[in-house]
């Protein structure tokens, strides 16, 4: 799956690299498996990427904050706890949201 990384901080046009990273697989128990369909582009995305921002990377790091998908696969209990079902569409927040696929709790 590919994703947007960088391995050092400073200027997005620099550091940033488009690779393929390992496919998160199936999600365990309290987690769900998203297909990420949007991503924005925020001040904060920014300054994490240049290393100025609150919250510090962990090298090399996947970028972004927030994105929005469709749910693919739910990891036992999460349906019947939060009801929330495969096909439906979430908005949501996480380091590393500009790669493709996300599996998150």
């Amino acid at each position: 799956m590919r994703a947007l990384l960088f391995g050092q901080t400073g200027p997005a046009a620099q550091v940033l690299q488009l690779a393929h990273v390992p496919d998160p697989g199936a999600p365990g128990p309290g987690q769900v498996r998203i297909r990420v369909e949007a991503r924005p582009i925020n001040p904060s995305d920014v300054m994490f990427i240049q290393g100025m921002y609150g919250l510090q990377p962990t090298l090399p790091q996947v970028a972004g904050f927030e994105a929005a998908g469709t749910l693919e696969a739910l990891g036992e209990g999460v349906g019947e706890n939060f009801f929330l079902q495969t096909g439906q569409r979430v908005a949501f927040t996480h380091t590393g949201t500009w790669a493709e696929t996300l599996v998150l709790p």
